[in-house]
């Protein structure tokens, strides 16, 4: 009996210690779970006060914010409210025009132009806002249903993202910790665990509740502060068990809580020091790293309620079924359940394609493979194989949770590589196929956005053939140098965005610089760097990018493979012939003229509506 009271005695020393230990060794990781829960306001948010100090302009502060409000457009939401519509808007659409003067040359928060413009502008202003009010309007003809309804969309729409994405995250960054705690490594999939299980709506309800019942409580003080420390631990418990009802979650918490209130108090005293290190840091020190170590400290002291549950046998404890979220699993066990792993790490170690030490050098770095199609074939299908084996390799040597030995774990829900593998190399003859049909997709991309705007056919290329090559340039560019980032989607799609805006910054440099004209110009776009790059294309280019490592060029590499040697070789050297020809003539006879290449100076008061007569002023859309 006393080994067992020793045992289960709370050490707030050793647990602190612990916690340090956990937030140094998954700190990136921590951190950026932590933010995004800071930032979306559920817990910490007053962490975040930095960025209402410091945020430098307006603009800066409307889209950190998360709403876009920050420049409050009070007045036309009033006017509106009260079902004076065409005063509303007129207000709202005199504020946009004094957004779109306001921009200077050279502003990178530009808003005159552009899409992410446009949104800021329509939000800041209440524009967007009236727009709805105007077609409900129109559709219920009547003022006062009219704003009835839109009170209740937005209302909706708020309570939606709240229900179902707010509030679970709390939840899911709990189990994240509860991981981090017993294990050296948490792959990034982990993260949506919770949803995983297809206990996302569960889990939802189960926090709702609970967060509901505080609220009512809180009227009364007494009982507000008594349900803080009484469900303080539902997180924790749906965190480990997506399975359980609201009721048995907060009852749960509530017998867990027994006896404990007083002890758990006196843990979030001792924070006061760092409470007061956030106040005068204004934030810094708890989003570098106070929220994970608080958060960390919290998880320890679940761990230990559970031991406490667990052991005295409280009604509803064996809800909290994860053994393994909180001891290593019996190898054994492990290798069972991974069996297949096994014999596909077996597999891929038994099989090997002879390689040289050029071949290899090239796919390791390039991704591109010098050699015939059907050795690239085998080399593929063993390395995608070596790759699903990796990936599981974590969890076999204890370092990682074992997901298949969660009681929801589901069989159906195992990723699986398929067929079309994004973890491929590439042969020189596919990539210059798939270079020529992402520099027609481009071309036809611009063409076309220009006959929607201006209802004229223009051949928008740098060139006068069915291509643009920057898209196609852009695209390989993606393919080959970020090569070795295929396995992290985010840094991925970080590569991408910063690659595409090199290519094209320097692309729009070059040609203004030998040709003496711009082809494109995002002066006034919203984040735009001196005209040639912008925020919004870099976004657009980033999620291309990730489009066209994991789905568009295996596809597409899929399709090409199937062709043979000569008519494919030959398909190239035409293609590359036509490309050579109408560069040399393009070198002399250069593809300008009205809707290609007319940019006009840019002056600090124009507007699409007061820019010359003849000036492409909105020619480059996404």
């Amino acid at each position: 009996m006393e080994e067992n009271d020793q045992k289960r005695r709370w050490d707030r020393k050793s647990a602190k210690k612990n916690s340090h230990k956990v937030v140094r060794s998954h700190y990136v990781f921590l951190l950026f779970i932590c933010l995004i829960l800071m930032f979306i306001g559920l817990e910490y948010n007053q962490s975040t006060a930095i960025f209402n100090e410091f945020s430098g302009t307006e603009q800066i502060n409307s889209v950190a914010s998360g709403a876009l409000v920050k420049e409050k457009a009070t007045d036309v939401l009033s006017d509106m409210l009260e079902g004076r519509y065409k005063t509303a808007d007129k207000k709202a659409e005199k504020k946009v025009e004094e957004y779109q003067q306001e921009t200077k040359k050279g502003d990178v928060l530009g808003r005159s132009r552009g899409a992410f413009a446009s949104l800021v502008n329509s939000v800041s202003s209440g524009q967007i806002f009236v727009q709805i009010a105007l077609a409900l309007k129109n559709l219920s003809h009547s003022k006062d249903v009219a704003t009835l309804l839109l009170i209740l969309i937005f209302g909706v729409i708020f309570i939606g993202i709240w229900m179902f994405v707010k509030v679970p995250i709390s939840a899911v960054t709990r189990r994240v910790f509860l991981e981090a705690r017993t294990y050296k490594k948490i792959p990034v999939h982990d993260a949506v665990f919770i949803q995983s299980t297809h206990r996302w709506f569960r889990v939802c309800r189960v926090l709702v509740l609970d967060y509901i019942v505080e609220v009512v409580l809180w009227f009364t003080v007494i009982g507000g502060i008594w349900a803080y420390f009484t469900y303080c631990q539902v997180p924790y418990i749906v965190a480990e068990n997506p399975d359980i009802k609201p009721v048995e979650a907060m009852r749960l918490s509530r017998r867990m809580m027994k006896g404990h209130r007083w002890e758990y108090f006196v843990l979030i005293v001792t924070f006061i020091p760092w409470y007061i290190l956030a106040s005068l840091t204004i934030g810094v020190s708890d989003m570098l790293y106070g929220v994970p170590y608080r958060i960390a400290v919290f998880t320890e002291y679940y761990a230990y309620l559970r031991e406490c549950a667990k052991q005295d046998g409280i009604e509803g404890a064996d809800r909290l079924d994860d053994t393994y979220l909180f001891e290593k699993a019996p190898e054994e066990d492990v290798l069972e359940a991974y069996k297949d792993i096994k014999s596909v790490k077996e597999y891929a170690d038994t099989h090997h394609v002879e390689l040289k030490s050029w071949q290899k050098f090239f796919i390791k770095n390039f991704g591109v493979w010098l050699g015939s199609t059907a050795e690239k074939n085998d080399y593929q299908k063993i390395e995608s194989m070596r790759f699903k084996a990796e990936k599981e390799q974590d969890v076999i040597n204890g370092d990682a949770y074992p997901r298949r030995l969660h009681p929801l774990y589901d069989a159906k829900s195992v990723d699986l590589e398929g067929t079309v593998s994004a973890f491929r190399c590439y042969t020189v003859w596919s990539l210059i196929l798939m270079f020529f049909a992402f520099s027609f997709v481009g071309w036809a991309w611009e063409v076309s956005l220009h006959l929607i705007t201006d209802g004229v056919f223009v051949n928008r290329g740098t060139m006068h053939g069915p291509w643009l090559p920057i898209y196609g340039f852009g695209a390989i560019y993606i393919l080959i140098f970020l090569n070795r980032f295929r396995k992290n989607v985010f840094v991925q799609f970080a590569g991408a965005v910063v690659l595409s805006g090199f290519v094209e910054y320097m692309t729009s440099w070059y040609l203004e610089m030998s040709k003496g004209m711009r082809w494109w110009d995002y002066t006034g776009y919203f984040l735009n760097l001196n005209g040639r790059i912008c925020g919004e294309g870099l976004l657009i280019f980033g999620l291309g990018g990730i489009a066209v490592v994991y789905l568009i060029a295996p596809l597409l590499d899929e399709q090409i493979s199937r062709i043979k040697g000569r008519p494919l070789i030959a398909a190239c050297l035409i293609l590359l012939a036509a490309y050579n020809i109408d560069g040399i003539y393009t070198k002399s006879h250069p593809n300008v003229g009205k809707g290609i290449t007319d940019y006009t100076a840019y002056e600090e008061t124009e507007t699409p509506d007061t820019a010359p007569e003849g000036s492409s002023y909105d020619l480059r859309l996404y």
